[in-house]
């Protein structure tokens, strides 16, 4: 359970973020394609869950962050 008292999986958490974030999906669009799909779903709740593991991924962009700062050379690619 990556979110305590939560229905969705962890599979649920990156397909909802990889929709929204890689592909531009708005949430309601992803959500009238799950009511379409009859799941019915409160779009609230599906943006608050994505809020919530966009958190729980913090510890990771700061850890990132702090080894990319103690790098002797930075680069880019474009």
């Amino acid at each position: 359970e990556v979110i305590p008292g939560s229905i969705f999986d962890v599979s649920a958490l990156v397909g909802m973020a990889v929709d929204k974030y890689l592909l531009h999906v708005p949430i309601h669009r992803q959500y009238l394609a799950l009511k379409n799909a009859d799941i019915h779903l409160d779009r609230g709740n599906m943006i608050r869950v994505l809020h919530r593991s966009g958190c729980l991924l913090e510890p990771l962009y700061e850890a990132l962050r702090l080894s990319v700062r103690a790098s002797k050379l930075l680069t880019a690619d474009e």
